[in-house]
């Protein structure tokens, strides 16, 4: 749906409202450019994987949420995966719901930690890694 505003001061009027809901959000909000670097970085970011807007605009996405997260890949299964992802703080291992949207110039995903049980969590994160795992 498109809205359209009557002039360009209510324009900026409604975007500096979604700037502010998308800052209070509890879930974290990110805005990566093509290369995959961090354009914007929102108050549930800082507090889900430790790390202020300050030091993590700029920076690889991969770097700050400790994870090769690919939003191309994520969109073209579907838009929503599990991944693994760790706090950049103190490496604290996050299984994280990651939501990708492509735009123009980049990626908006949305990420929140998941509540689920913790065989499937296991299974997620045995999922997640790149070497064999033998149980015996």
């Amino acid at each position: 749906m498109m809205t359209t505003f009557g002039s360009p001061a209510a324009a900026e009027t409604a975007l500096r409202h979604q700037a502010a809901l998308i800052d209070h959000v509890s879930d974290a909000v990110v805005s990566v450019d093509r290369d995959l670097h961090v354009r914007s970085w929102n108050r549930g970011a800082s507090r889900m994987y430790g790390l202020s807007a300050l030091d993590a605009i700029g920076r690889s996405l991969r770097t700050v949420v400790g994870a090769g997260t690919d939003p191309s890949a994520i969109v073209a299964m579907g838009g929503v995966v599990d991944e693994l992802h760790h706090r950049y703080d103190n490496g604290r291992s996050l299984l994280t719901r990651v939501s990708a949207t492509a735009m123009g110039d980049g990626y908006l995903l949305v990420c929140a930690a998941t509540r689920r049980p913790l065989i499937e969590r296991l299974g997620a994160i045995l999922m997640s890694l790149h070497q064999a795992v033998i149980v015996v």
